[in-house]
This record gives structure tokens, sequence and C-alpha cells, in this order.
């Protein structure tokens, strides 16, 4: 597996997205902080990775105006994750947190998702047909 450091529109994407208002705003962090942040703990894996000891550069955020369509979120959070897992203990991170609070608001946005069912009963039958 090999990893690297995400740009800072990438990042600043991620962090407009989490701080944006509007339904499930995911973070009423200060920005810059949460962009540092998220900065550090991808260095840390990508230095983990390599047994590299680089210092993380000195982000600076910038609102990211453009409108990003839900899947396009999550793919920007699943690109983050697997450039920021390295460690053993990435999952307890506030990084990983973050990144799973983005991608919940995403995935709540995506078109459908407020009407699909909810669970569904025993009433409710379907047939799985044969992959070939």
């Amino acid at each position: 597996m090999s990893a690297f450091i995400v740009s800072d529109t990438h990042i600043n994407a991620l962090v407009s997205y989490a701080t944006g208002g509007g339904p499930f705003r995911v973070s009423d962090g200060n920005p810059q902080e949460l962009g540092q942040m998220l900065v550090n703990e991808n260095y840390r894996s990508v230095n983990y990775r390599y047994r590299e000891r680089d210092e993380p550069h000195t982000f600076r955020y910038r609102p990211y105006i453009k409108p990003l369509k839900p899947v396009e979120v999550i793919k920007l959070c699943d690109c983050y994750d697997y450039q920021s897992c390295e460690t053993d203990d990435y999952e307890k991170s506030e990084a990983y947190r973050l990144i799973q609070g983005i991608r919940s608001k995403a995935l709540h946005l995506l078109p459908g998702y407020a009407d699909a069912p909810w669970g569904l009963d025993d009433e409710h039958t379907h047939t799985v047909e044969r992959i070939a």
C-alpha cells in the first residue's frame, strides 16, 4: 500500500464541507485548526509508512466554494482515509472521527437517501438472482 500527502485543496474541500451550514453540520471547530489537524495526521501516516520524519507544512485554510456532490465528498473521504490510515491508532484519532462525520453527512445527502426505507419488515421479500 502506498500513501501520499493530499493537497491543501483536498483538505480545504473537506473542512469547508464539515463546517458549512445546512443540514448535518459536522463541526463548529475552527477551520484553520481542523485543516492543520488533518494535514498533521496525513503526514504522520506517510512518515510512518516510509519511515520518514518530514514535518507537516503549515496549512492555510481557504474556503472551498465549488459545490460538491455527496458522492464526490465520500470519495474525498475515502482518499483521505487511505492516505492517513497507516498508523495503528488512526481509527482513534480526531482526524478519523472528523472524516467519519463528513462521510456520514454526505451519505445522508445522497439523492434518494431520505426516501429509502429505514428497515424492512418480514412482509418484504426479495428474489435473489444468481450472478453468472
